[in-house]
């Protein structure tokens, strides 16, 4: 069953930034998040992304942090056949890769599908609103403390039947009230 959105949770980013999290945090393979995994995750993601051990987190430490935790979708991947080169009858062509591209600027390369020259592509909008929403101190950086509170209220609030626990469609549901729909999109 496909939502409103067009995808199975209603469409938005968390259709595509719930499974990575899940994958991530499914500590026992259940294909639920207990409290606690979804809590430990955060916590490892922080000592992880705090590279220079400063106990906080700005905007490009929780970008790159994401961008590798939630890596975006391969959509020609298992769903389809792979892009591979060109037939032998086309010589000259160039092989394609697996990644949809976009024209690029005046050098004339490709640049992934989403970014443009000098911003941190769709991720970035995501960190963006992770940090307003978890910045309680608002000083747009991240502690420890910020994160881990803000982790145990997400987990609250996405758990909506109060379960205990958070599935596939808790999370994308929970993304996409959190981060909401990217620039330029939606009401």
């Amino acid at each position: 069953r496909f939502g409103p959105g067009g995808g199975p949770f209603g469409g938005g980013p968390g259709e595509f930034l719930a499974p990575p999290l899940v994958r991530a945090a499914d500590a026992d393979r259940d294909t639920k998040l207990s409290r606690a995994e979804f809590a430990d995750t955060f916590k490892r993601w922080f000592n992880q992304w705090d590279t220079d051990q400063s106990g906080l987190l700005d905007e490009a430490k929780l970008t790159a942090g994401l961008r590798e935790a939630l890596p975006p979708p391969e959509f020609d991947g298992p769903r389809g056949p792979p892009l591979g080169p060109p037939p032998p009858e086309a010589p000259g062509v160039e092989p394609r890769d697996d990644r949809r591209r976009e024209p690029g600027g005046p050098d004339r390369r490709a640049r992934p599908i989403g970014r443009r020259p000098g911003d941190g592509g769709p991720i970035s909008v995501v960190a963006q609103r992770f940090l307003k929403a978890a910045d309680t101190s608002q000083d747009r950086m991240l502690s420890r403390d910020e994160l881990a509170r803000a982790s145990e209220k997400w987990f609250a609030e996405w758990d909506i039947d109060r379960s205990g626990s958070l599935d596939l469609r808790k999370v994308a549901e929970g993304f996409n009230k959190l981060i909401g729909p990217p620039p330029g999109f939606g009401p």
